[in-house]
């Protein structure tokens, strides 16, 4: 057996690359899960991602997963080359800085609907570390890989394709399969990248005229429609030889998304009644109104049907709604006079409060229909 031959072929293939960028990766902290098989619901087949690597930190009970979804393609014959143009960044098509996260936090969730992308994209200009991770100057509107061997000609697209194709299908296999994985508080922020191990270039037409460069990493912006839903997806290509370089913006991710994701956190608990509609007091109603039930029906002749919170700017007190579906409009008000007027009800409700939304104000029983929102 000619033993150097084996290493030699071995090495013409990408398994090679992925053990080099698994080990760099380890090396800088990162936990690595090689060849990580998934269902592809569209085709119905089993398919493999090369790499997902990943990073935890945990504050005040929730676990934050930094998580880079990794395809590594390695070519020698073929240049891959792209094709861009200047970016618009007020296009409404366009959607400059998608971020694709996951949690089972209501209040994170609730904080990640009121919308982050333009906030962390108005930070890019002031972190180099966001800037490399979601910075965009150019538009990617097509790609070709070029046979450096033939004149450059071109040679399709199937390897740049097929890692973008990966990476994407991977990510919403991880994000579909989480809710059933995962039961303590977390929030996973997910990144993807095509390390390919070769010659990189980028072409860039501006005004009828092209200029060509040698480049070592590119973002592509991709409008995809996945079971039904269109989202826009970011896969960072990345030149091999540049990763030591690099990994150090990613190890930076990890920490900068901790910072960032706790404070949405702690935004929420100070902005949470200036919310329109109520929707920021409501998000954590059903848990208060099971908190408190036993308490305000324990401490009245009647049954309490339905409790509610709404927060009066004005007045700057919590009103705490409370209606008993048997009696009249005039027990109702009998009901919060009680209230009102027990000592021990206030400062158990209170207590629920302060637990549930770190609230210290002063707080005043309502009818609850007098609460309810005219339209």
């Amino acid at each position: 057996m000619d033993k150097s031959k084996v290493i030699e072929n071995i090495h013409t293939t990408g398994f090679v690359l992925e053990y080099k960028v698994s080990q760099l990766l380890e090396k800088n902290g990162w936990n690595v899960i090689n060849n990580r098989y998934y269902l592809d619901d569209i085709q119905l087949k089993n398919r493999e991602i090369d790499i997902v690597a990943y990073k935890t930190n945990k504050v005040e009970g929730i676990t934050y997963y930094t998580s880079l979804i990794i395809s590594c393609k390695k070519s020698a014959e073929d240049m891959w080359s792209f094709l861009t143009k200047g970016v618009n960044q007020r296009d409404p098509n366009i959607n400059i800085c998608p971020i694709w996260n996951w949690t089972n936090d209501s209040i994170l969730q609730f904080m990640l609907d009121e919308g982050i992308e333009d906030r962390v994209w108005e930070l890019t200009s002031d972190n180099d570390d966001l800037d490399f991770v979601y910075g965009i100057n150019d538009q990617v509107f097509a790609y070709q890989q070029l046979n450096k061997n033939k004149n450059y000609s071109t040679n399709n697209d199937k390897q740049i394709y097929g890692s973008i194709e990966s990476t994407i299908k991977a990510l919403e296999y991880e994000k579909g399969t989480l809710d059933k994985r995962r039961d303590n508080k977390a929030l996973y922020n997910f990144n993807l990248l095509s390390i390919f191990d070769g010659d990189m270039v980028k072409i860039h037409f501006d005004d009828g005229e092209e200029t060509v460069e040698e480049i070592d990493e590119i973002k592509y912006l991709n409008r995809l429609i996945f079971n039904g839903n269109e989202g826009f997806y970011r896969v960072h290509f990345l030149k091999f030889d540049k990763m030591e370089e690099y990994i150090k913006h990613f190890n930076k991710l990890t920490d900068w998304n901790v910072k960032f994701y706790a404070d949405l956190i702690e935004k929420y608990y100070e902005t949470f009644t200036e919310y329109e509609d109520n929707k920021g007091v409501e998000l954590l109603l059903n848990q208060f109104e099971r908190n408190v039930r036993w308490c305000l029906s324990s401490s009245s002749d009647y049954h309490i049907d339905k409790i509610t919170l709404k927060y009066d700017s004005k007045e700057q007190v919590m009103e705490v709604g409370v209606n008993c579906s048997e009696g009249s409009r005039a027990v109702n008000r009998e009901i919060v006079e009680e209230f009102n007027g027990n000592g021990d009800v206030i400062e158990q409700v209170k207590a629920e409060l302060k637990e549930l939304y770190r609230y210290e104000g002063e707080v005043r029983f309502e009818d609850y229909d007098f609460l309810k929102l005219p339209f």
